[in-house]
């Protein structure tokens, strides 16, 4: 967007005050879920929407530091530190709603860059019923929301929706308990406060496994861990939901197989696996076509053909694609995402010891499915699911 400020509003003494308000109203309303101000001679302003990267603006470096400073006084934070990283939190009036953001910098060697994580709504959970679910994912999610003990892991890469599905799960289970329900959170940051249970920010000595330590001894039934990253967290997590706990929490892995090879590098053994692992939850979230997309020729299917068939898929009997964008999309042909699952709901020990695990969900179904209803196209899947065997390892699809 290269008229986000007119000439005049540049050189206005009060540019970064009502500069950022328009940048965060600006991304609120394209629905971006980051921010990026990035020192690159000038200073590029680069929104991610529905996980792709567009401009929003590009500014001089006087601008682009003034913009960035402004940000950081919202945030709280040191304004004469460049050189080294900060974080800080943001919330902004805008007359119509409030925004809330998360804002960290880093020193690069053209300047300092900033990163503006973008809260939905006024920070509170969404609910399951607002993820766009499957019906089989859905119905996951609620056989996990009555277990009374154990870890349900929720699973993927960075941006695919861990977080957010774990605060809606979190919150489902909350509504489910009619009496009081001791839930506690340890989270790296506190992304959202919810003002429904207790949530705790781990930081500095406060770790997860010190933390986690403490709130068992705070009488918890339900404890979230924002991510089981290390063996001494792990073994905790899996005691508790062997001694009657019921553990959230997330890892970083591409499939439900991943997730059990995660495990087993974080030294969490065979018996804790199949004794306390509830449920593991893979995600992944796909552009959705805009309202502008169009019935697809039979010819732009011959790319994919092989594809499915290399995988036993029933081809699509029809499909959409993308067309020429609108002013909805932005021009894009794609408007808002759609999370795809795939899950385990019981752990077979002789499937970790053979490396052979049946899924309840799987990518495979939950594509076709939202394929064959125009929900998507095959190039958001190849996007996402990339055909390359990268390590040996088969594509999750």
């Amino acid at each position: 967007m290269e008229n986000l400020f007119t000439s005049t509003e540049l050189t206005h003494p009060d540019f970064p005050i009502f500069g950022v308000e328009r940048v965060l109203t600006e991304s609120f309303r394209q629905r971006a879920s980051d921010i990026h101000i990035i020192p690159l001679g000038g200073y590029t302003v680069t929104l991610r929407v529905d996980g792709v990267f567009r401009n929003l603006a590009n500014l001089s470096r006087e601008h682009g530091q003034s913009l960035l400073a402004r940000m950081k006084v919202l945030g709280r934070m040191k304004t004469f530190v460049s050189t080294m990283p900060q974080e800080g939190r943001i919330s902004l009036e805008t007359g119509e709603s409030t925004i809330e953001a998360r804002i960290s910098t880093f020193p690069t060697v053209c300047g300092e860059k900033g990163v503006i994580r973008i809260f939905e709504g006024s920070g509170t959970a969404s609910s399951l019923e607002e993820l766009s679910l499957s019906e089989r994912t859905m119905a996951w999610m609620h056989s996990m929301a009555l277990e009374n003990q154990g870890v349900v892991a929720i699973c993927g890469p960075s941006g695919s929706g861990k977080t957010t599905t774990l605060y809606a799960l979190l919150s489902h289970i909350h509504g489910l308990r009619s009496q009081f329900c001791s839930i506690a959170t340890l989270e790296d940051p506190v992304e959202r406060i919810t003002g429904k249970f207790a949530q705790t920010q781990v930081s500095g000595d406060l770790t997860f496994h010190k933390g986690l330590m403490g709130l068992l001894r705070q009488d918890p039934e339900i404890i979230m861990i924002g991510e089981i990253r290390d063996p001494d967290t792990a073994s905790v997590a899996f005691e508790a939901g062997l001694t009657g706990h019921l553990i959230l929490t997330t890892l970083h892995c591409d499939d439900p197989h991943g997730a059990i090879l995660r495990l087993r590098g974080l030294e969490v053994t065979q018996g804790a696996l199949v004794n306390a692992l509830k449920g593991v939850l893979c995600m992944r979230l796909l552009r959705k076509l805009c309202t502008c997309s169009i019935a697809g020729r039979a010819s732009e299917m011959e790319g994919f053909v092989e594809i499915w068939k290399a995988r036993n898929w029933p081809f699509p009997v029809s499909h959409r694609v993308k067309g020429a964008g609108c002013e909805i999309c932005g021009g894009t042909g794609y408007f808002g995402r759609v999370p795809v699952s795939a899950a385990l709901e019981s752990i077979d020990p002789d499937g970790i010891q053979g490396g052979v695990l049946n899924e309840s969900i799987s990518f495979g179904q939950e594509t076709r499915d939202l394929l064959e209803s125009g929900i998507i196209d095959f190039r958001e899947v190849i996007r996402i699911f990339p055909t390359v065997n990268r390590g040996g390892r088969e594509n999750p699809l």
